[in-house]
């Protein structure tokens, strides 16, 4: 850069310092905020079989200085953790377990490199839970969080930047949820927020599919129909892209287990995106053709604490048939048939002080859908159609609100009243969140012109009713809905 020109004189002399200073400043800003970015902690894995034919992971991670003070991971995976012990020198040194903390010595003013054993299966037949770890139909699914020594308290209130490769020579494959790297995968450990998309170790078969905006990697487990399933996810996908615009993560990781009474599908963000899907051998043609696009429609939704659950089950509950109706897999009169059956299951009992801390299945899926039929009913009528619930949806996405994160429940009411010409989604949540708030359905259908059949055949329209226009539009066909 030209900081003065030929002649020194007091013309050309105060640019040149003022540019100077520029530049000094904004050399300082880049550094505070190089030195600000905590360097990761990598770890490198190992899958092995023992002599008993049981898996573990043989991990060695290197903690920069630091963050290696007081070590842990999920609580129910501590026993499964074995022989810790930190490099000194050339040696290798036990580090005893402090109730349910490793504190390598020393480690607080340095690097330290941490070896430790995972009891994989063992964690996994003894804790018996996909969400920590377990195993189902001869794959392991168990989260980063179960078996990656982390960092504890302050060293990851902000989170902690991590990277990881998984090596086996067993024949076993690795799924993870998290982003991919060239040499493996990364992610955030945070004390504060511990969740991490779900992880598969196993003989899996892998497969992509692209979708609009994103992709979708499907892992597999053995006995499963490929052939049935990945027709099955792939309309699944395109039912989400036709409801929100594009699909709403970079990557997600589908892992594809055997049919199981006790799941059908469940979904896991944190950093990352994951869905486990139990599918009958034709799940395309069964009672369950809904779970894959009702676990996407959580993939397209900010995590939020448990206590507005019923908020993101009855989303997905609210958008999964529309969706499908969006992408021309469903009829228009089926979404309203389950709409007039199910919506009473939803409703506030006696006892009820409203939607916050619901337990009740109900309540959960059925009144939180109602809360979003509700709501999409209101912007169409004061926008006349020119906007929906996907306007304020598709405005949470744009915002960042997917999966990857976890956001307060008022962001996320915020971001989808953003766009339209007054607040909806945040009036609606004091009402029925807090308070036990009555709906009276029978008036609610008939202002939309929905009714169920006396033989019970389903439901009838009429379209002279004076919400009808908004009925039409809300299960409107592909291409046809007001955005």
């Amino acid at each position: 850069m030209l900081l003065c020109s030929g002649v020194d004189n007091g013309a050309n002399r105060r640019p040149a310092a003022i540019i100077l200073g520029v530049m000094l400043v904004l050399a300082a800003v880049a550094a505070a905020g190089a030195a600000s970015t905590p360097a990761p902690v990598t770890y490198d894995v190992t899958v092995r079989a023992t002599a008993t034919k049981a898996v573990e992971l043989r991990i060695e991670a290197a903690y920069p200085p630091g963050t290696a003070d007081d070590l842990t991971l999920d609580r129910a995976a501590l026993p499964f953790v074995a022989d810790v012990t930190v490099a000194d020198g050339d040696a290798w040194r036990a580090v005893p377990a402090r109730g349910r903390f490793w504190s390598p010595p020393g480690c607080r003013a340095r690097s330290c490199r941490v070896r430790y054993r995972f009891r994989l299966t063992d964690a996994a037949r003894g804790i018996d839970d996909v969400d920590t770890a377990a195993l189902r139909g001869g794959v392991i699914i168990a989260p980063t969080t179960t078996w990656l020594l982390g960092p504890a308290g302050d060293a990851t209130a902000a989170g902690t930047p991590f990277r990881f490769a998984v090596h086996s020579n067993d024949g076993w494959t690795f799924a993870s949820g998290l982003p991919r790297t060239a040499a493996g995968y990364e992610g955030m450990l945070s004390a504060t927020d511990p969740v991490a998309p779900y992880a598969a170790f196993g003989p899996l078969t892998a497969h992509h599919l692209d979708a609009d905006g994103g992709a979708i990697d499907v892992a597999v487990a053995p006995d499963v129909a490929t052939a049935a399933v990945l027709p099955w996810v792939s309309a699944a996908a395109a039912a989400i892209v036709a409801y929100y615009g594009h699909f709403p993560v970079p990557r997600l990781q589908l892992v594809v287990l055997p049919a199981s009474a006790n799941m059908q599908g469940k979904e896991l963000g944190g950093g990352g995106a994951s869905i486990l899907l139990a599918p009958d051998d034709d799940p395309a043609h069964s009672h369950n053709d809904w779970v894959a696009t009702h676990e996407m429609v959580h993939v397209a939704t900010p995590d939020l604490s448990r206590r507005y659950l019923w908020m993101t089950e009855g989303l997905a509950t609210y958008v999964e048939p529309i969706a499908r109706v969006r992408a021309g897999q469903l009829a228009a009169d089926s979404v309203w048939s389950d709409m007039v059956r199910g919506m009473p299951k939803g409703l506030a009992h006696e006892t009820d002080r409203g939607m916050n801390g619901t337990r009740d299945w109900g309540r959960l899926y059925w009144g939180g859908a109602l809360f979003w039929l509700l709501a999409d009913v209101e912007i169409r009528t004061l926008t006349q159609n020119r906007q929906s619930l996907e306007t304020s949806l598709r405005a949470v996405l744009a915002a960042g609100g997917n999966t990857h994160v976890s956001w307060p429940v008022e962001r996320f009411l915020d971001e989808g009243d953003r766009p339209l010409p007054r607040p909806v989604l945040k009036p609606l949540f004091q009402k029925m969140g807090m308070h036990a708030m009555p709906v009276d359905l029978p008036a609610l259908w008939r202002q939309l012109g929905v009714s169920a059949r006396p033989d019970g055949g389903g439901v009838r329209f009429d379209d002279a009713a004076p919400l009808a226009s908004v009925r039409r539009a809300i299960a409107g066909a592909a291409g046809g809905a007001a955005r």
